[in-house]
């Protein structure tokens, strides 16, 4: 879905004669954790996120709602569906490089600190982002 959308404001855009101009950001945003093994980030990212979807959905519990667009209840069911990812750096590159090739994404926005996760497991996984897939995606 995502990649009919972009290629169809590019259509628009070059139609209008915008293509011209620099393109802006057409982003996609993922819940990310990366640890030094996959085991372990999907680890964190369980335990995080469950308490994330508890606090986010709260409210519409309270008044017998829910959000029009629900998240998955589970951090598997949002890997399931593509917004979230948990790795190593190595599987975080793998997975990022597709998404951005597979959507047609420009600008990638980032969510790494939800739910339970704690400060050190958030800055952990900051680190191991900037300091190993940002150069790797750099290129891409």
């Amino acid at each position: 879905l995502t990649r009919t959308l972009t290629d169809s404001y590019r259509a628009a855009r070059t139609e209008s004669g915008k293509d011209r101009e620099p393109e802006p950001k057409i982003g996609i945003g993922r819940f990310i954790v990366l640890a030094d093994s996959d085991e372990e980030a999907m680890s964190i990212a369980q335990r995080g996120y469950t308490m994330w979807h508890e606090s986010f959905n709260y409210l519409f519990r309270l008044r017998g709602s829910k959000p029009r667009h629900p998240r998955a209840p589970t951090f598997d069911g949002l890997c399931a569906e593509g917004q979230g990812m948990a790795g190593s750096p190595e599987t975080i590159i793998d997975y990022l490089s597709n998404e951005m090739s597979v959507s047609g994404a420009n600008y990638l926005v980032s969510q790494f600190s939800f739910g339970s996760l704690t400060q050190q497991e958030t800055v952990r996984s900051i680190e191991l982002f900037a300091d190993r897939v940002m150069p790797a995606l750099r290129g891409a």
